[in-house]
C-alpha cells in the first residue's frame, strides 16, 4: 500500500471508531435518562408542567428561565418522534397540566419523510389529550 492508502485507511477506521463511540454514548445516555426519569416519577406531582423532545429540549436550561418553577424536562438527545412514542408512558404519567412538545429534527436528519413526522407528532399529542383530558398541548416548532 502506498502511503496515502494508508492514510485514508487509518482515517476511515478512525472515523468509524468514532461513529461507533458516538452511538455507544447516546444510546447509553437514553437509557440513564429513562432511568432517572422513572426515579424522578416516583415522587413526581402531577399538574406540573413538562418539556418534551430531542437535544433542543434536553440541554435547555429551563430552570434558569423558570426559576422557581416546577418543570419536568423528558429531553433525550438523539431521539425521535418514534422514540417518543416508545417512551409516552414514562411522561403521561406525570399527568402535566401544560406540555411543551419539541421534537422531529432527528427525524429529518434520519431521511424520515414530513409526512410520517407529522403523522407521528399527532399521535403524541393524540396519546396526551386522550390520557391527560385537560392538558394543554404547545408545540415549538422545529428550526428552519
Amino acid at each position: 500500500m502506498s502511503p496515502l492508502e494508508i492514510v485514508l485507511v487509518s482515517v476511515l477506521g478512525a472515523l468509524i471508531l468514532i461513529v461507533a463511540i458516538y452511538l455507544f454514548v447516546v444510546h447509553t445516555n437514553a437509557v440513564n435518562r429513562l432511568e432517572i426519569f422513572e426515579e424522578v416519577n416516583k415522587e413526581a406531582k402531577s399538574g406540573k408542567i413538562a418539556f418534551l423532545g430531542d437535544s433542543l429540549t434536553d440541554f435547555f436550561p429551563i430552570q434558569d428561565f423558570f426559576p422557581g418553577v416546577k418543570i419536568y424536562n423528558r429531553g433525550i438527545a438523539g431521539d425521535t418522534t418514534k422514540n417518543v412514542l416508545k417512551r409516552l408512558d414514562n411522561v403521561v404519567a406525570l399527568a402535566p397540566r401544560k406540555l411543551f412538545l419539541q421534537i422531529g429534527t432527528n427525524d429529518l436528519a434520519k431521511g424520515s419523510s414530513p409526512r410520517k413526522i407529522v403523522a407521528n407528532i399527532k399521535k403524541i399529542i393524540t396519546t396526551f389529550k386522550k390520557e391527560v383530558p385537560n392538558i394543554e398541548v404547545i408545540c415549538i416548532s422545529l428550526y428552519p
